[in-house]
């Protein structure tokens, strides 16, 4: 039995007994009729007990659905998080698009949220990983040369010690090394947040770093790690940019080479193997042009690392913009329906 399928198994075990009592009381009612003449069986008592049969049985099957509801498995997301004055830009593509990421997220319900960034890298340049163990979530002001506006902007989080422990069992059960720290989230997470999410949120929210080798092997290692806690309700999401090429971008330099990684980028994430084909974007031709450091591009390979083959993409939103190309896409599992439909053989045709 899976540990996080425990919970719903006491709950069912526990209604169970719950339903048993009654149906044995009514039992013992009707026994007692039959057995004493001096105490006649009362349809009224049969009655109550019976509307409270019912009643347990209606309660029984909605404490049910919440419980599968409760384990609804959780999404995966990229974010292309631009620069911080994206956040005031109210009427930019961009910042819509955050906010349509939030309306996904809001209506998921997920768990809590999972947040590999590109400006968290590990010091220590090894393959293992640090977790954020700060619960309050400060923000780490983490850009320069901007006015002061920009310094006092807030967005409040928290984590919790159940998500911790889990993203940490996690983070064990696939071997990846790690360590924890006390530090904030850093704006890669919370300016698309804070316009996402209205300036604060309930989803409890977890930062883990970036392996330190900046190996885009060890990002998709710490993606598959990660993966299983989907089936907990937790959703996994990178925020980084699909093109990131600030020199050209802040000298106005042709970048013809962004468009071309951009729609590589898009056809990766379409890819029935997202884990490779994004790995993969780092054999591209113009790939050190599009990206002359890997940190922007690696959380694109974690989250395509926590993808499953019963997933479906979704694109937020694309927009090619030469040195600076905005990508955002997020993945849940397909409707049973649908995902029965793919998998069923194909019927011949008959005359």
């Amino acid at each position: 039995m899976r540990p996080e399928s425990r919970p719903r198994t006491l709950l069912l075990f526990a209604l169970g007994v719950l339903a048993a009592a009654i149906l044995f009381r009514l039992d013992i009612l009707r026994f007692l009729g039959l057995g004493r003449k001096s105490f006649s069986t009362s349809s009224s008592a049969a009655a109550a007990a019976a509307s409270t049969t019912t009643a347990a049985a209606s309660k029984f099957s909605e404490m049910a659905a919440s419980a599968q509801q409760d384990e609804a498995k959780g999404q995966v997301y990229f974010l292309s998080h631009g620069g911080p004055p994206t956040m005031f830009d109210t009427n930019s593509a961009p910042y819509k698009a955050w906010i349509k990421y939030g309306k996904a997220v809001a209506d998921a319900k997920p768990k809590g949220l999972i947040v590999v960034s590109a400006h968290w890298e590990n010091p220590s340049n090894s393959d293992s990983v640090v977790v954020n163990e700060d619960q309050t979530n400060p923000l780490v002001y983490d850009f320069y040369g901007f006015p002061s506006e920009y310094y006092q902007q807030t967005f409040v989080s928290r984590g919790n010690n159940q998500m911790l422990s889990d993203v940490k069992d996690a983070l064990k059960g696939s071997d990846v090394r790690f360590s924890t720290a006390k530090r904030g989230l850093d704006h890669g997470v919370w300016v698309p947040f804070k316009v996402a999410f209205a300036g604060r949120t309930d989803i409890p929210i977890i930062q883990v770093s970036l392996p330190g080798d900046s190996n885009p092997i060890s990002a998709a290692k710490l993606g598959r790690a990660l993966a299983p806690l989907r089936e907990q309700g937790y959703g996994i999401m990178g925020t980084g940019q699909a093109v990131h090429n600030l020199r050209d971008f802040m000298m106005g330099r042709q970048a013809s080479y962004g468009d071309v990684f951009l729609k590589a980028a898009s056809a990766a994430v379409a890819d029935p193997d997202p884990a490779n084909a994004t790995i993969n974007l780092f054999r591209h031709p113009q790939y050190r042009n599009a990206h002359p450091s890997p940190e922007h591009l690696l959380p694109l390979v974690v989250a395509a690392a926590a993808v499953e083959k019963d997933d479906k993409l979704r694109t937020l939103f694309v927009d090619p913009n030469g040195a600076l190309g905005w990508g955002m896409w997020m993945w849940n599992q397909k409707p049973q329906v649908e995902a029965s439909a793919e998998t069923a053989p194909a019927t011949e045709a008959t005359a």
